[in-house]
C-alpha cells in the first residue's frame, strides 16, 4: 500500500469537504426547483439551511472553497432561516462528485441526482413550438429551445422523489419521553429501534 502524505492545503480541503457533507446530510435538501410550474423547467439545487447567520457564512465561504458556486437566500422571514443553495445543471454537476464520498444519509439521492444531472446536460436541445400569453393576455406562438425528458431522466426523478418520502429518520416525533427532555427519533426501520 501506498504512503499518501498530503499538505496543509489539501487537509483543510479534506476536512472543509467532509464538514460541508455532514452539514448536507443533516441540515441539507437535494431536491429540485420548478421555475415553469408544470415541470418544463425543472433545476436541481442543493440547499443547506441555518438560522445562524455565521454558520450561513462558513457554509457559502466553504463552498466556494471546495470549487462550487452558491448563493444565500433568506427563506423564512419570520424565523431569520437562511439558505445557502448551489443550483442550476453545470454547478450541481461540478459540486456533487466533491461532496459524494462523504456523504452518508443523502448519499444515494446525491448520486441519483448526478446521474440525473450528466444526463440532463449530454441530452440534445430540440426546436418546439410553444404557446405563450404575454401580461395583456395576447396569446402568441414562439419557437424555443427544450430538452425533452428521456425515460430513464424522469426514472431518475421520481426515485430521488421516492427516496425522500421513504427515509426512514424523516418523521421525527416527539413524546412524552421528548417532554422529559430525552431525544427519542422515531423510525420505520427495525434495525435501528430499541427494544
Amino acid at each position: 500500500m501506498k504512503n499518501i502524505t498530503m499538505g496543509n492545503q489539501q487537509v483543510n480541503l479534506f476536512i472543509a469537504t467532509a464538514w460541508l457533507a455532514g452539514m448536507i446530510d443533516a441540515d441539507g435538501c437535494i431536491s429540485y426547483s420548478d421555475k415553469g410550474g408544470r415541470g418544463n423547467q425543472i433545476v436541481p439545487l442543493i440547499d443547506i439551511a441555518s438560522s445562524c447567520r455565521g454558520t450561513t457564512t462558513v457554509l457559502y465561504k466553504t463552498v466556494k472553497m471546495i470549487g462550487g458556486a452558491a448563493f444565500i437566500t433568506r427563506q423564512y422571514k419570520q424565523t431569520g432561516t437562511y439558505t445557502t443553495r448551489v443550483s442550476g445543471y453545470k454547478r450541481v454537476a461540478t459540486f456533487l462528485p466533491k461532496i459524494i464520498p462523504f456523504l452518508v444519509t443523502k448519499k444515494e439521492e446525491a448520486e441519483k441526482m448526478l446521474k440525473f444531472v450528466n444526463i440532463r446536460l449530454n441530452q440534445k436541445t430540440q426546436q418546439q413550438k410553444r404557446k405563450i400569453s404575454d401580461k395583456r393576455g395576447r396569446n402568441y406562438e414562439m419557437m424555443v429551445n427544450v430538452k425533452p425528458f428521456t425515460d430513464e431522466a424522469k426514472r431518475l426523478h421520481q426515485e430521488i422523489k421516492d427516496i425522500k418520502i421513504n427515509r426512514s429518520l424523516r418523521d421525527y416525533n416527539p413524546d412524552v419521553l421528548w417532554l422529559q427532555g430525552e431525544d427519542i427519533v422515531r423510525t420505520h426501520d427495525e434495525s435501528v429501534r430499541d427494544t
